[in-house]
């Protein structure tokens, strides 16, 4: 029998996945379902989990967060990641859509200083970019599949490996860290050199 104790972490991230956007209703619904036909006694918790089929998405939400005591993030957002860069990979979702759920996510789930400023910083570019200051949504593009591709290790799938992951990319996000410094130095340079062209008459 699958006991929802054993996987809290789990629940955590379905949580965050759907507070962010990044998880769907139906999805969940449908995991729900596949443990009551697959358990001979299913935890009374997958259950209430099914029943709320015709319900709306927060209600979804509610339902973890109570069971879960949610106050504050709990765990990781990097498996959400993950799933993000596939959908986005995969044009499931479009630019727009694949930033609006990532910033969301940086609400909901927990992530190192570094990657917090790396989100922060590329919502900071998208909004010169939207605005046509010194950088491109092409340049935006490539800045957000260099820092999803680094989690597309992670799925349901493979949760004993998650905590071998994390040691794994550590070296990756410092580099895509270290790119994206380098290119907002170039977009600074670039800005200030043109703002010094005003004064010249010859």
């Amino acid at each position: 029998m699958t006991n929802p104790e054993n996987i809290l972490q789990v629940l955590h991230l379905i949580r965050s996945g759907l507070a962010s956007g990044i998880l769907k209703k139906e999805a969940i619904i449908e995991w729900a379902e596949n443990i009551i036909t697959v358990d001979k006694e299913p935890d009374i918790f997958f259950i209430d989990l099914f029943l709320l089929s015709t319900k709306s998405k927060n209600d979804l939400i509610q339902f973890f967060s109570k069971y879960l005591n949610y106050e504050k993030p709990f765990v990781k957002g990097r498996q959400l990641l993950g799933l993000l860069y596939i959908q986005y990979n995969n044009n499931q979702i479009n630019l727009d859509e694949t930033l609006s759920k990532l910033l969301r996510l940086r609400y909901e789930a927990l992530f190192t200083d570094e990657e917090e400023d790396y989100i922060y910083t590329l919502e900071n570019n998208y909004d010169a970019a939207i605005n046509c200051k010194h950088i491109t949504i092409e340049e935006i593009e490539i800045e957000l599949i260099n820092f999803l591709k680094i989690y597309k290790s992670y799925s349901s799938v493979n949760f004993e490996n998650w905590n071998e992951y994390d040691l794994l990319i550590e070296s990756e996000i410092d580099l895509a860290i270290k790119n994206q410094q380098n290119q907002i130095a170039i977009y600074n340079e670039y800005f200030l050199n043109r703002n010094k062209q005003w004064w010249k008459f010859w």
